[in-house]
Formats: structure tokens, sequence, C-alpha cells
């Protein structure tokens, strides 16, 4: 489980906004199918839509997370 926690704190320090919460809606997505909860089509089309959804203001986004090098 600590495995898992610092691989998520890796994932929201380091990359982009849209990237993180792809990533975190894809495991617990993934958890659900795994236990039987979610067909694994639902699971890909919940996924492509979050991913369209956040497509559009996921730009301003990780803008907002870049700093300038001196």
């Amino acid at each position: 489980m600590n495995v898992l926690k610092n691989i998520l704190k890796n994932i929201l320090a380091k990359e982009p906004v849209r990237v993180a919460v792809v990533a975190l809606l894809g495991i617990l997505l993934g958890g659900r199918v795994a236990t039987g909860k979610l067909d694994a089509d639902m699971s890909d089309a919940l996924l492509t839509i979050a991913t369209v959804v956040l497509g559009v203001g996921a730009g301003e986004l990780t803008r907002a997370r870049v700093t300038p090098t001196p």
C-alpha cells in the first residue's frame, strides 16, 4: 500500500494535472472492473469522456504549474 501511495504522490508532484487525474481515474476504474462492479466497455467509455472533458481546460491548469527558470 505504501508503494502505491508513493507512486501517486510522485505522479501528483511531477506530472501535469491532466496526466495525474487520468492516471488516478484509470486506477479507480480498473479497480471497479477487477471487482466486477463495472463493465470494461463502460470503463473505457468513462475514461474517454473524462479525457475529452479534461482536455479543454487542462492546458491552463498545466501551464499554471510551470515555473520559469531564472
